[in-house]
């Protein structure tokens, strides 16, 4: 029977069987024979892993048994070439994928399983549309180069040959070599260099290469490179630069093309007409064609400096912003960064970028260039994707599964910082992932936004309930930023549920990770969702709303993740914040069911007057609007005297793109409570922005210069200007925790003067714990302080761990409470990891999860469930939960044998024990009633079960 509706996010709780395929041999073992071994030999694949996914004895048949006897509802195919495989020959609409694939379905429906597969990934359909199409996708590789006094000129380039990411390696075609010249003016001793966009020429008919055939090579990861001369001689062209590009042919879509959906819709008549009937489709890291290789090309010498660029994408820009762009190649000049290493001395180093012209403005409309065609691109990928899954939809009946996230190379996770880093190898100690240094190298970024996957909340209309795995490779979160990122997704999904994925570090501390993650409403991957379950299935509340910086990457590829990997903050999109932001009213601003105090804004020049229209209305109805680093700087629609309005700004005291500051101090001379900061490095991020008051109070200065501002405004609101980066490091990365962002927003009322996020942040907080909006805290020790220094593999070695481990700190995971007052209440309690209650005046308790306890104490109420300690959770259900016909229910879970005393009164109700988190009864189970208490005794066959009492 069922307890629980199926639907919504309960969706998200369906088990699934997963089925790998990391050999294209495999297909053809499928349709010979389901019950023969999927592999008959065991490759690595790029990841190296020493164990693998399946031994060479198991089959699809010993697949989908076991799925049947793990109660799953679908079967999930997937290929990925991170563990094995070396080549790949079928996409969705070849034939041997077809039969296979229905055998696989077939076979998965006869075992009482659904079907899902990756067939509608951008990776997937791109090596079958490249077989009957012309019109196949096009990435430009481009590099700046000297034209000498006599007009010659030559560039020695990495030839690329093929690349590789989780779907498979591809072959790249060398379809011709263009050459544009022009000359270039450095700007007033800055990093910016004016090209004319009407004096490029193109001088590709003086154009010869060659290729070094003996060099070609394939790493163990997979990427084919070789090296290639370009040269010529344009005698008389009058220029003194040149941009020399390889156009090579991907097997991919041409996502502009007017018969791109069209094709990919077919994919999914291919199948229907099969008889292939989709429940989801496996959507994990979904982006276009790029080389994921984070070792041999990433960096400002080996970066592989590409852009996808065809001829609709070309026309679709120039429709939307100008016909001057029909020519879309010779703009590649303007996407040229760092690349001036053949001029001498210090110039040679610089961090050059073209712009457009002189002014500060010409800088500012390069940004928006580039801003614009890293938008068009994501938002094309993106729609044709939705476009295909809702018509999939239509065909299957809905909804289609598509859980997962956007890319793995996540920032900062992947980010280097320092020279010669390796991912998955253990952390230099002496180097941080939390905080900018003058080590720092390079962000992964650049490569998101060039294979469309940088806008993880764009990504999010497609994508199944919110999720990220930006604690990965080693990399554990210590600022918790990923874990508030994953439920930022969540509560702009249609499936409002996050998931917290994370790997490469020893069991014991991703325990702790998890059970920070926990605190958040996250589902920690792997671990218990009892507390999920008693939290409403929702994320945690927070008073602040942040914009995620997108625009930091568009003015400096260098950058993207801001590097204030903030935790006491949700997180939202300017595009997304105009998508579902309410008017603001009464001191809050309402984004779909949730609403803010306060709004911080990080690093985001390129904004609209929309958005500072919101933000003044937010203010002049008594909001908190906190901006960061540099101003709106767009002349138009009076974006730049808008947002001087707003902040009671009168002049603009910095030139072109912002002043260096690096070691010098922020004193916050107009703030009681903010210690001085000190700005730690010369680069982009850390640049201030100096400003002119007009009558808004002086906060912050750098030595005489103004760079922070507050306004006020009627009813208590505030706009507050900081021009510089306000750092935020409680992992103490640096030696020290830093906490000026924290100190800040804590000063001007941004949180609830007793809430959480003030409890939560401080150094000397024990604890972290967070509210929900059904009234449950959760709870658990912080493990900011963690030191990482271990290798980063998926598969882990317990031994070689507790080695590593031994000169590794561990952070506790008991809780001891006593008496300890949260939220207005004092709590007793005893226990191990993560602590859930639910407890309000008028219900008393309804929900509890906690592990190695007996019970809790709330004010002079004490609930003694067991008389030794035990994993225990039960909640009440909520009613917009339940099916119809059934009244109330309660859940109980415990990982032992024991005799359960519970809180509430089971008369009349009846009692079963579940098969899965559904809560679908198995087989009715005994309980007696006591004093208005449930006594409830946990055989060995309930033993981490779920038992439910139900009342219909």
């Amino acid at each position: 029977m069922k307890i629980v509706k199926h639907e919504g996010k309960r969706r998200l709780f369906d088990q699934s069987q997963t089925l790998i395929l990391m050999d294209e041999s495999t297909l053809d073992r499928i349709i010979e024979d389901p019950s023969q071994p999927l592999l008959q030999q065991e490759e690595k694949g790029v990841s190296g892993e020493e164990t693998r996914m399946y031994d060479t004895t198991t089959s699809l048949l010993d697949v989908c048994k076991e799925g049947e006897a793990n109660g799953a509802q679908r079967l999930e195919v997937s290929y990925d070439f991170f563990f094995g495989g070396s080549k790949r020959e079928n996409y969705p609409d070849s034939p041997a994928t077809l039969k296979a694939y229905k055998i696989i379905h077939d076979l998965a429906k006869e075992h009482g399983m659904g079907f899902s597969a990756s067939v509608v990934s951008p990776l997937d359909v791109g090596g079958g549309y490249a077989k009957s199409h012309r019109d196949t996708g096009r990435t430009m590789q481009f590099k700046e180069g000297l034209i000498h006094a006599d007009g010659t000129y030559q560039l020695d380039m990495i030839y690329q040959t093929q690349w590789t990411n989780n779907k498979g390696p591809i072959k790249l075609k060398l379809a011709e070599v263009t050459v544009f010249a022009f000359n270039e003016e450095r700007i007033d001793g800055t990093p910016y260099y004016f090209v004319d966009e009407n004096k490029i020429e193109n001088i590709s008919a003086t154009v010869q290469y060659q290729v070094d055939e003996s060099s070609i090579q394939v790493s163990k990861d997979g990427y084919g490179r070789g090296n290639i001369r370009v040269y010529g001689k344009a005698a008389g062209c009058g220029k003194n630069r040149c941009l020399a590009v390889l156009v090579y042919e991907t097997p991919e879509l041409d996502y502009f093309s007017e018969n791109a959906a069209d094709y990919m819709k077919s994919i999914i008549d291919m199948h229907d007409q099969k008889g292939i009937q989709y429940a989801g489709f496996y959507s994990d890291e979904m982006h276009i064609q790029f080389d994921w290789n984070l070792v041999d090309h990433f960096g400002p010498d080996t970066e592989i400096n590409t852009r996808y660029l065809t001829d609709s994408l070309a026309h679709t820009y120039a429709d939307k912003f100008g016909r001057q762009y029909e020519d879309f190649a010779k703009y590649l000049v303007y996407f040229a960064y760092h690349q001036h290493d053949f001029l001498p001395g210090e110039e040679g180093k610089l961090p050059s970028q073209h712009v457009f012209g002189k002014s500060r403005e010409d800088i500012v409309r390069t940004w928006m260039f580039r801003k614009c065609y890293f938008e068009m691109l994501q938002r094309r990928v993106v729609d044709l994707c939705k476009e295909t899954k809702d018509y999939a939809e239509s065909l299957f009946g809905g909804p289609i599964m598509t859980r997962a996230h956007s890319t793995w190379q996540e920032a900062p996770t992947c980010d280097h910082f320092y020279d010669n880093q390796r991912f998955q190898v253990s952390n230099d100690r002496e180097h941080t992932r939390y905080e900018y240094t003058p080590e720092y190298v390079w962000s992964c970024s650049i490569r998101e936004n060039m294979s469309a996957c940088y806008d993880y909340f764009k990504w999010n209309e497609y994508l199944t309930g919110g999720g990220t795995d930006h604690p990965e490779g080693g990399f554990i979160d210590r600022n918790y930023y990923g874990s508030a990122f994953a439920t930022s997704l969540a509560l702009l999904n249609k499936f409002p549920f996050s998931y917290y994925g994370f790997w490469g570090s020893p069991k014991p501390v991703l325990e702790r990770l998890s059970d920070v993650g926990l605190t958040y409403g996250n589902q920690s991957l792997g671990y218990e969702l009892a507390h999920n379950f008693i939290q409403g299935l929702t994320p945690r509340i927070s008073d602040v709303l942040t914009i995620y910086p997108l625009d930091l990457n568009y003015l400096e590829e260098r950058f993207g993740s801001w590097m204030v990997q903030y935790g006491y903050t949700d997180y939202i999109t300017e595009d997304k914040l105009l998508q579902f932001a309410k008017a603001p009213a009464n001191g809050r601003i309402q984004v779909r069911d949730r609403s803010y105090r306060a709004m911080v804004v990080f690093c985001s020049p390129l904004i609209s007057a929309e958005s500072l229209k919101l933000m003044k209305a937010f203010a002049e109805q008594g909001g908190k609007v906190i901006w960061c680093s540099a101003p709106a700087l767009r002349a138009e629609e009076g974006i730049l005297d808008s947002w001087k309005e707003l902040f009671g700004v009168r002049a603009l005291d910095f030139p072109y793109g912002g002043l260096t500051a690096k070691g010098k101090l922020v004193q916050f001379t107009g703030m009681k409570t903010v210690q001085d900061m000190e700005i730690l490095t010369d680069f982009l991020p850390d640049y201030i922005y100096p400003v002119v008051a007009d009558g808004a109070k002086v906060i912050a200065k750098v030595e005489e210069r103004v760079v922070g501002l507050q306004k006020e405004y009627t009813g208590g609101g505030a706009a507050v200007y900081l021009g510089f980066r306000p750092r935020d490091d409680q992992s103490c990365s640096l030696g020290a925790d830093v906490e000026t962002l924290f100190s800040i927003l804590k000063e001007f009322g941004c949180y609830e003067e007793k809430g959480c996020e003030i409890s939560s942040r401080p150094a000397e907080s024990r604890y972290i714990y967070n509210r929900f909006p059904n009234g449950t805290v959760t709870l658990a020790n912080h493990m900011r302080t963690i030191r990482e220094g271990w290798y980063g593999t998926f598969y882990r070695d317990e031994k070689r761990d507790a080695e590593i481990l031994k000169d590794v700190e561990l952070t506790p995971r008991e809780i001891s409470l006593k008496e300890a007052e949260i939220l207005g209440r004092k709590i007793s309690y005893e226990g191990i990891g993560a602590l859930s209650y639910r407890y309000s005046d008028q219900d008393g308790l309804t929900g509890f999860a906690g592990r190695k306890t007996t019970g809790i104490q709330i004010d002079e109420k004490v609930f003694y469930f067991t008389e030794s300690p035990a994993d225990l959770a039960w909640y009440k259900v909520d009613k917009q939960e339940l099916e119809d016909e059934i009244k109330q229910a309660y859940a109980v879970k415990c990982d032992t044998e024991a005799l359960i005393r519970l809180p509430f009164n089971a008369s009349g109700m009846r009692c079963a024990l579940c098969r899965n988190e559904q809560l679908n009864t198995e087989k009715e189970y005994n309980f007696t009633v006591k004093e208005m208490e449930t006594i409830l005794e946990i055989s060995p066959e309930a033993v981490g079960k779920w038992i439910v009492f139900y009342q219909q």
